[in-house]
């Protein structure tokens, strides 16, 4: 079995909605609105093309970020709206709306802001080394299963830290939102199987943010924290991996026997499964939310 983070973190919410993204693989009725998360890729991938091609050591660094902006929202966009059989993803265009973004022009004009002010959360919290990497691929064999995760940035910081570290990028507009210590504790859980040792410290850092106060520190990386939540992850996939092999390739009302929904508002607002034919507990939820918005 293979579980990454984000599919232990399905799992844990509602496991028929694991069931129908990681296992079945249900086609999705409609494409997924995925408007929100272009402005958190767009970023990421402009700072991995820092460390990956050692911008920090050429002069222009900042300028040569600015030029490859519209570039890369192009790009993800257009990556964004084409089918991806992977993720059971449709086709579909970008619906721009004024609570986000109202066009391409804005969603360009946030990613560019972000360049200065991520240069300059480099500069501060000195993330920078000889041996700095981004989107460092840490998949691990662990008691027979593939456990999956891909850190941000990886680093030993140049003095005066000289620490090890692991930041995870966030273009969330709120900090509090869609941030779980337990991703950090998952890279480092992974780093440790791959290399032997723990990092230093984790971090979050948040895109929309001014430093040096848009990072936050994470120390939740001690020998214990991490062999708990190994033991945790491993007994987690057993039963996940054993629970797919009862359903096997029976229809959806012995998959939902197996893998019950965990219908509620925070898990069913924006999944794509929430419909009267795959999940009508979700569906349900949804349209009760409706009527009493109205």
């Amino acid at each position: 079995m293979y579980l990454s983070y984000s599919g232990y973190q399905c799992a844990k919410a509602c496991r028929l909605k694991y069931w129908h993204s990681y296992i079945n693989k249900t086609p999705l009725a409609k494409p997924e609105d995925r408007l929100g998360s272009i402005y958190g890729t767009a970023v990421g991938r402009l700072f991995e093309a820092f460390y990956r091609d050692a911008l920090w050591k050429q002069p222009g660094a900042r300028t040569a970020l600015l030029e490859m902006v519209e570039p890369m929202v192009d790009l993800v966009l257009a990556e964004e709206q084409r089918p991806d059989l992977k993720r059971n993803r449709a086709a579909g265009t970008i619906a721009w709306r004024e609570s986000l973004y109202a066009s391409r022009e804005a969603l360009v004009a946030d990613v560019r802001a972000a360049i200065p002010r991520g240069i300059e959360t480099i500069k501060t919290h000195r993330l920078i080394g000889k041996d700095a990497r981004a989107e460092l691929k840490l998949d691990s064999d662990i008691a027979g299963h593939r456990v999956g995760g891909r850190a941000d940035f990886v680093m030993k910081r140049i003095p005066p830290h000289g620490d090890l570290v692991i930041v995870d990028g966030k273009g969330s507009r709120r900090r509090d939102k869609y941030t779980d210590e337990v991703q950090l504790q998952w890279y480092a859980m992974l780093y440790r199987e791959k290399f032997a040792r723990l990092p230093d410290k984790t971090a979050f850092v948040y895109w929309h943010f001014d430093p040096p106060s848009n990072i936050d520190w994470r120390c939740n990386c001690s020998k214990t924290d991490i062999d708990d939540l190994k033991t945790n992850v491993i007994k987690f996939m057993n039963e996940l991996d054993a629970d797919a092999r009862r359903v096997g390739g029976q229809p959806l009302p012995v998959a939902r026997e197996v893998f019950a929904p965990s219908a509620g508002a925070s898990n069913c607002r924006f999944c794509p499964y929430a419909t009267p034919e795959t999940c009508p507990e979700g569906f349900g939820v949804i349209s009760k939310n409706q009527r009493t918005a109205k």
